[in-house]
């Protein structure tokens, strides 16, 4: 069932004025006797008409939306900060009174120039996720002038905005708690695959040597979907094991826990094990010892910070580092007496 859309002709000629008074008075320009403003604003809500969002950013200049493109949802898993991103980031709209464009790749989907579906004038502004764009395409976002925030990028040109966090002070408050518990032979699990993993797994590497530990396993699956049985068979062998490891964020962390149970391996009375983001499963169904980052602050911020450019603020006063938090819970604990 199609229903004519309303146009300002159908309501200029029940309102009895001319379609350019109806266009002035719905846009508030001019001047008009109440008598002709209720009139014409009657008609357009008993015809309900709606104004073309289309023709009215062509007017302006502006859509009032912000494109988004954060990780695929195969890529992020169960335990990942991308809701609590998009949540931050939602806020951020609400409450700038904008609107969102939701980018998200799909298997087997390639797109030649990933930066320009965004320079077509659909969006005013853009916040995406580093590791999703190469180097080339955001010197072109840059080029582009458009208000684009990248986050968890180890650089960007100039011209962009850009959140990171700081991981290795993340990285080295979970160490000295391991470390304050007794721990000397820590191992840690980090995929490759972003500028984040070889940030930590660079941390840790640092913070073993600065409190004199020992790196016991150093293991870097080749995708972030690793089977987590292997990697546990990584982490078992060997005359002297690990009594602690530090994953690479929180769903690293609970697939090692799961495989560890299976084999019988209790955590933490056997062993410890400390995540990275605090995900909202770390809390609600790991009880996980994790580092957290302030996902949705991050998500709010990289909105403020794509309005503010828009609004003329230079992309150098949109860059920022956020600072992470040892949040101890339940699977870390003192090392078992002995080990095997």
């Amino acid at each position: 069932m199609n229903r004519q859309r309303t146009t300002i002709d159908m309501i200029a000629k029940q309102a009895g004025v001319s379609i350019a008074t109806v266009s002035n008075v719905l846009n508030n320009k001019g001047r008009f006797s109440r008598e002709v403003q209720d009139r014409v604003r009657t008609a357009a809500e008993e015809l309900r008409f709606t104004p073309s969002a289309l023709i009215r950013s062509l007017q302006k200049g502006r859509t009032n939306v912000v494109g988004v493109r954060t990780w695929p949802y195969w890529y992020s898993g169960a335990a990942s900060i991308n809701m609590e991103l998009l949540s931050g980031i939602a806020d951020g709209l609400t409450a700038s009174h904008l609107d969102m464009l939701f980018y998200m790749d799909v298997p087997e989907r390639e797109h030649r120039n990933r930066a320009r579906m965004f320079m077509d004038g659909r969006v005013d502004g853009l916040v995406l996720a580093a590791n999703l764009f190469p180097a080339e395409e955001l010197q072109e976002l840059a080029n582009s002038h458009l208000p684009t925030v990248v986050l968890y990028a180890e650089s960007v040109p100039d011209g962009l905005g850009a959140i990171t966090v700081d991981n290795r002070s993340g990285i080295l408050q979970a160490v000295k708690h391991l470390a304050e518990l007794g721990h000397r032979n820590i191992s840690f699990v980090g995929a490759h695959g972003s500028h984040d993993l070889d940030e930590r797994a660079d941390a840790v590497l640092e913070a073993l040597r600065f409190y004199g530990l020992e790196c016991g396993r150093f293991i870097r699956p080749q995708s972030y979907n690793f089977d987590a049985d292997v990697v546990v068979e990584d982490l078992l062998h060997g005359s002297v094991r690990s009594t602690a490891i530090v994953a690479g964020d929180d769903n690293h962390a609970l697939k090692l826990i799961g495989s560890f149970r299976h084999r019988g391996i209790h955590v933490p009375t056997d062993l410890s094990v400390v995540g990275f983001d605090d995900a909202p499963p770390a809390a609600t169904t790991a009880n996980l010892t994790t580092i957290r980052q302030p996902a949705r602050e991050i998500g709010r911020l990289a909105v403020q910070f794509t309005v503010d450019m828009a609004n003329g603020v230079s992309a150098s006063s949109c860059v920022t580092t956020m600072e992470t938090k040892l949040i101890v819970r339940g699977t870390t604990g003192a090392p078992p007496t002995y080990t095997s």
